[in-house]
């Protein structure tokens, strides 16, 4: 079982929220990122560009917050990765046509 202390809920549920803004963040700048790909020029730099500032970033906000423990890192963790099933989910529901359209 995970001890997570006598710290107060809001605490977590304010972690929680910062790891989801994080993911936010980092998977909404991929897909800006990839919808630019088409547009010419050197395709390999941006890719390597926007990696290096979306992990930077999060690596960075998730040491700020994290105050060397690891459950928080794990709270922060559970609202990067909801982030991430939530921007997928909304992908996935939009028809072909307007996901090529977003990208153009």
């Amino acid at each position: 079982m995970i001890e997570f202390g006598s710290m107060n809920p809001l605490i977590w549920l304010g972690l929680l929220a910062v790891g989801f803004a994080g993911g936010l963040l980092y998977f909404l700048g991929l897909w800006w990122t990839l919808e630019r790909l088409p547009s010419g020029g050197s395709w390999t730099g941006r890719i390597m560009v926007s990696f290096l500032v979306r992990v930077s970033v999060v690596l960075v906000v998730f040491y700020f917050f994290m105050e060397g423990s690891w459950q928080r890192v794990f709270v922060m963790t559970l609202g990067f990765i909801s982030a991430r099933l939530l921007i997928v989910r909304r992908i996935r529901r939009m028809p072909i046509q307007d996901v090529v359209e977003e990208s153009a």
